[in-house]
C-alpha cells in the first residue's frame, strides 16, 4: 500500500542491537508520548468494506506504561475500525457509522509489560453474544470476549480517513502511553489460533516474511527497526 508513514508528534525511536541480536532478541520499538501519532495516507486497500466485510487481522507488541491509563488508542481507521486499550481492557470496534457498531472486549487482559497482541475478524456480520467472528489473542491465547452492539452494524464503511497508529487523530486524542513495536496488518482471512501463537512465538523483533501467512500481509510497519527514523515524512515505512 506504498512505502512510508508519517509520525506526528514526539515518537521517539527506542532501538539497538545488543551483542545478542542474532538471536533474535533485539529491543526495538516506538515510544509513544502525549501528542504522538503515527498517520499513513488511506487507500481502498485499507478499508475492508466489501458487501459486506473483508476478514482482516492486526498483530501488535506494546508495552503499557500503565494498566490504569485510561482510553489509548493504538490504531484506527476512524468510522470503520478501532483497536483501543481501556486500562487492563483491549477493545475493538466495527462501525457502519457512528450510530451503529459492534465491539467485542477482552476484559482484564493486559499488563505493564510487553504483551503480543492480535485482533482477528472472518468478515461475517453476526454480532450475537454467542458468535464469535472477531477474536482477541494475547501472548498466544484466546482472550475471553463480550460483545457490544449499538444499532445495527451492517457491515463497515468505506471513507477517505486516514490510518492512525497511537491515537485517535494526529492531535493525540486518546493517545497511546508506552512502548510499541512491529504492527503487521494480514487479509484474506481470519487468523488461526496457531498463527496468532506465531506472532507471540517470533516475538517483537519477528522477521514476518517467515509467517505462514506472510502471502497475505498487507503492511508491516517495523515501529523503529531498520531505516525508520524518528520523525517526519516516510519515518515509519511499510516493509
Amino acid at each position: 500500500i506504498g512505502t512510508s508513514a508519517v509520525s506526528i508528534g514526539e515518537v521517539a525511536t527506542q532501538w539497538s542491537r545488543p551483542n545478542d541480536f542474532f538471536e533474535r532478541q533485539v529491543t526495538s520499538s516506538l515510544n509513544f508520548t502525549s501528542d504522538s501519532a503515527v498517520s499513513v495516507p488511506d487507500d481502498d486497500d485499507l478499508s475492508m468494506h466489501n458487501s459486506p466485510d473483508i476478514p482482516f487481522a492486526v498483530s501488535f507488541w506494546i508495552n503499557l506504561s500503565s494498566t490504569s491509563g485510561g482510553t489509548q488508542t493504538l490504531l484506527t481507521k476512524p468510522g470503520e475500525y478501532l483497536v483501543q486499550v481501556k486500562n487492563d481492557d483491549v477493545e475493538f470496534t466495527l462501525f457502519t457509522n457512528g450510530s451503529n457498531h459492534t465491539k467485542i472486549t477482552a476484559a482484564n487482559s493486559l499488563t505493564a509489560d510487553w504483551t503480543s497482541l492480535v485482533v482477528t475478524y472472518d468478515g461475517t456480520l453476526d454480532a450475537t453474544a454467542s458468535a464469535t467472528p472477531r477474536k482477541i489473542y494475547v501472548n498466544g491465547a484466546a482472550a475471553s470476549a463480550s460483545v457490544t452492539t449499538t444499532g445495527t452494524y451492517t457491515g463497515m464503511a468505506n471513507n477517505s480517513n486516514d490510518l492512525i497508529i497511537g491515537a485517535d487523530d494526529t492531535s493525540g486524542t486518546n493517545n497511546f502511553n508506552g512502548l510499541m513495536a512491529d504492527v503487521v496488518m494480514i487479509t484474506g482471512s481470519e487468523l488461526s489460533a496457531a498463527q496468532a501463537l506465531e506472532f507471540y512465538q517470533g516475538g517483537r523483533s519477528f522477521d514476518v516474511t517467515t509467517h505462514s501467512r506472510y502471502s497475505d500481509v498487507l503492511a508491516w510497519w517495523k515501529m523503529g527497526d531498520d531505516q525508520d527514523l524518528a520523525s517526519g515524512a516516510g519515518a515509519v515505512k511499510d516493509y
